[in-house]
């Protein structure tokens, strides 16, 4: 009962098709979109705007900034 012959019919030798791209035609290539997955966030030109934008979207980083930009002023003096 336990220990029971797996069936034939699950035995038999499995064909996959291959997902290479050069095993398929162009028209092939044309009809689904890509797979590309981008994981950057930033790039060289909007590394500075981006972050500095993400960092002053919380008001304690404003004012935070805000005092530090007081204190600076008034030792230029």
């Amino acid at each position: 009962m336990f220990w029971s012959k797996r069936p034939d019919f699950l035995n038999y030798s499995r064909q996959f098709e291959g997902n290479y791209k050069s095993e398929r035609t162009q028209e092939e290539l044309e009809q689904y979109p890509s797979n590309f997955i981008k994981t950057s966030r930033y790039n060289l030109v909007t590394f500075l705007p981006k972050s500095l934008l993400l960092q002053f979207t919380r008001y304690a980083n404003i004012s935070y900034a805000q005092q530090q930009f007081n204190v600076f002023q008034y030792y230029q003096h």
